[in-house]
């Protein structure tokens, strides 16, 4: 009996923000790794099929994954819709809105070659959408369409806006 198993042979796919629908669960799976896209940061998933799934830069889920996640979390990120940028260079624009969940009790170790793995493109690869602008978003309405998960630990933008404010 071998311990070897197949790798690569799952899809990678990158989402286009603008194509979602607000209350949308963009991705389910494990955190693999973060690398520099050529317009900043690309966060890449691992689903339970094999596939990888690849979130482009946002400035609220860039700082989300930053602070909250750690490589082989089992996370779940459902789009929000678009929210207005309430301070900053950008504010009155608007700005793609997330919602990260973080499964606690589950937890996978990350190799480097499941990083390496997660970067290579092996079967079928969608386009690209970034326009989204990186500020702070005003929150103050919470989507409705989620559902409360008892073992999740959802971090919100109110979680990263109280944190910041105890610093200050």
């Amino acid at each position: 009996m071998s311990n070897y198993k197949k790798v690569g042979q799952g899809s990678i796919s990158y989402v286009k923000y603008a194509e979602s629908k607000p209350g949308q669960v963009l991705v389910e799976g494990t955190y693999i790794t973060t690398r520099d896209g050529t317009y900043g940061p690309q966060h890449h998933f691992r689903t339970d099929k094999g596939d990888t799934i690849v979130l482009n830069s946002s400035g609220k889920l860039n700082k989300m994954l930053t602070d909250f996640v750690a490589k082989g979390d089992q996370v779940r990120v459902t789009y929000s819709g678009m929210t207005a940028i309430a301070a900053g260079k950008f504010k009155g624009k608007t700005a793609h809105d997330f919602v990260v969940e973080v499964d606690s009790s589950r937890h996978s170790e990350v190799s480097e070659e499941a990083e390496e793995e997660s970067y290579e493109p092996t079967t079928s690869m969608s386009s690209i959408s970034l326009d989204d602008e990186e500020d702070e978003v005003e929150t103050s309405a919470p989507t409705q369409s989620l559902r409360a998960v008892e073992e999740t630990k959802k971090v919100s933008a109110q979680d990263i806006l109280a944190k910041y404010r105890k610093k200050a």
